[in-house]
């Protein structure tokens, strides 16, 4: 019996990280032929793929081509290529639409993809700092821990709590920098399997931590 369209995206994603050349095939035949909200969600997932490649060029035109009124997506799939779309302009250094980065961010949070809504908060914090926006990009950062601890990523949160813990150690704020970074810590002891990647992390977060305290302490 011939799988639907719905059933082959479902399927493509399962096998994404083990046989990638295969759901790439699969995302592929679904943007060419599956039906308005497949073929825009297959479409995603190619950006996607480009955009892990390096290949920026191609997962901007793919994110475009989902934004496009006629593609006629769903919700989630234009709220995630919005977010990916500005995340590749920021970096090819072409400038990022704040507006739809915003946008596209809050859409991510209202619909549940909480992975893309991190990664958006994330880089509207960089780009308020940036501007001498502390506060806000304190606001933006908090946010992003919480979407990313909603996702269940290994990294996400203890990548964003080191921020954190950075933004408050240079305001001397040490308390609120080592309760960030003991945040950081906690989420990594659940992964103990997180791999090299996670294993840096928690050796940053540490001598951070130790530094922090000598701070603390007048040392």
């Amino acid at each position: 019996m011939n799988k639907s369209s719905k059933e082959l995206l479902i399927e493509a994603r399962s096998i994404a990280e083990t046989e990638p050349d295969r759901a790439k095939k699969i995302f592929e035949d679904l943007a060419n032929s599956a039906q308005h909200d497949v073929r825009s969600d297959a479409e995603l997932e190619l950006a996607v793929v480009a955009y892990k490649s390096w290949r920026l060029d191609e997962a901007a035109e793919r994110a475009g081509a989902v934004l496009a009124p006629t593609a006629m997506a769903s919700a989630s799939a234009i709220a995630m290529a919005g977010v990916l779309l500005e995340v590749v302009h920021d970096f090819k250094d072409e400038g990022v639409d704040e507006d739809l980065l915003a946008a596209s961010t809050t859409a991510c949070i209202a619909v549940g993809e909480s992975y893309m809504a991190a990664v958006g908060l994330g880089l509207r914090a960089r780009l308020r700092l940036a501007d001498g926006e502390r506060e806000l990009a304190l606001r933006l950062l908090t946010q992003a821990e919480e979407q990313y601890e909603a996702s269940g990523t290994v990294l996400g949160v203890p990548g964003v709590a080191l921020r954190l813990a950075v933004l408050h150690a240079e305001e001397r704020d040490y308390e609120s920098a080592d309760a960030a970074l003991a945040r950081g810590m906690a989420h990594l002891a659940r992964f103990p399997y997180g791999g090299q990647s996670a294993k840096v992390l928690a050796q940053k977060l540490r001598a951070a931590a130790e530094g922090y305290a000598k701070r603390g302490n007048g040392q």
